[in-house]
């Protein structure tokens, strides 16, 4: 049971000498807290507190989430595995930060769109606004694992895993809902998701330090009309961001039992992430496309109109996240997992969709107009921005092997 690699790069495998093939069934729960401070350029230069951008809310979310792994070897160092992941509850909410303007983020600027003034503006979203809360299935992961190369069978090879995985969104897809209204909020993103993983370990003694790139990307699926509605033209980018990620870290094999099948690993590990712009859900999704703004109900006067459905142009980010767990292997066939993981975002656009088909700022002086395109949060000096975010993940996990 203990030849072989920390859990980041394990395979199970099947009609290996002897051996019947191996099964494990996992149960995993996290606890997901996010915060985050949303800014909006400034129009005018004596409106600017502290720089170009004026804070407008905190966004706050809170998840907790089940997952049901079953993982099986099929072959030598080959292995097939389905994950059904469960939203128990998904709270969402924007507060007024004290440092923000009374109308910050409840009227849209004057002439925001060159067409309207003061009075007859209307609010994008309150004070304080809640979203419904989300709860169900997102969706069905499936993945296959080979191991090409592994330490323990060939001692001068690094262990070497590669991972495809897909999830399948399930269930009612996202849509814009707060706590005040009578809607269901939905939970499946509406996409389909494939990502490629790549990953290496080798074991020193007591240390094992390991590194691993993946890239996903996704495209819609059951929400392909939200994502890409009728009348957008060829030439308006709508695609879905996408993500490369590197991961470095070592298992710390703090102590060992091989007679008894025990062992106790720390796990730390740091990870960045590069996610690509795209059309996606941010934490403006339901306060945005819940309002009752008329500046977010066309493109312009006289455009072919398209309903907005709270899905908003993100800039490209990068995410970094470190995270430190302990493994224990209680007994030949019973592993617990359990960890903290912290993860900030760097700062970047929410909304900023260009004008035009080829246009990436507005004002539309050539070409057709994007009908995706609202002045009130995508002419430059309307946009919003995510300044600061912090989230901290708690998690933990128990897996029996047979």
């Amino acid at each position: 049971m203990l030849a072989q690699p920390t859990g980041y790069t394990n395979v199970l495998d099947a009609f290996d000498g002897m051996e019947l093939p191996d099964w494990s069934v996992t149960l995993g729960f996290r606890r997901s807290h996010s915060l985050a401070n949303i800014a909006r350029e400034t129009v005018e230069a004596d409106r600017q507190i502290g720089g170009k951008y004026r804070p407008v809310a905190r966004s706050e979310q809170l998840t907790h989430a089940l997952s049901l792994e079953l993982a099986a070897g099929v072959f030598r160092d080959l292995m097939v595995f389905v994950r059904l992941p469960l939203v128990l509850s998904d709270k969402r909410s924007l507060s007024h930060p004290d440092n923000a303007e009374p109308d910050a983020s409840r009227f849209e600027p004057a002439d925001a769109s060159g067409l309207l003034g003061p009075a007859q503006s209307t609010s994008l979203f309150g004070h304080n606004e809640k979203s419904a809360t989300r709860s169900g299935v997102p969706g069905l992961d499936l993945g296959i694992v080979w191991g090409i190369a592994n330490q323990y069978r060939t001692a001068y090879l690094p262990t070497w895993v590669v991972v495809l995985e897909s999830r399948i969104g399930l269930g009612e897809v996202l849509r814009p809902c707060l706590a005040s209204s009578d809607c269901s909020a939905g939970v499946n993103r509406g996409t389909i998701l494939l990502s490629l993983d790549s990953r290496w370990s080798y074991r020193y003694s007591w240390f094992e330090p390991y590194l691993g790139l993946r890239y996903a990307f996704e495209w819609a699926s059951a929400a392909s009309s939200r994502f890409t509605p009728r009348g957008v033209p060829d030439g308006v980018d709508t695609s879905l961001p996408r993500l490369l990620e590197l991961t470095l870290g070592a298992a710390l094999m703090l102590w060992e039992d091989r007679a008894r099948f025990q062992r106790i690993a720390l796990d730390l590990r740091g990870q960045a992430a590069h996610n690509s712009a795209g059309r996606d859900y941010s934490p403006l999704f339901d306060v945005l496309g819940a309002s009752n703004s008329t500046q977010l109900g066309a493109a312009a006067p006289g455009d072919q109109q398209v309903r907005f459905h709270g899905l908003t142009q993100v800039d490209a980010y990068t995410q970094l996240r470190a995270e430190v767990a302990v493994s224990a292997q209680a007994a030949q066939y019973v592993q617990f997992r359990l960890g903290v993981s912290l993860m900030h975002m760097t700062p970047h656009l929410l909304t900023g969709a260009p004008a035009c088909e080829s246009s990436p700022a507005g004002p539309c002086a050539e070409g057709r107009t994007n009908p995706l395109y609202r002045a009130a949060i995508d002419l430059p000096g309307q946009r919003f921005m995510m300044l600061g975010n912090l989230s901290y993940d708690l998690f933990a996990s128990a897996a029996g092997q047979f």
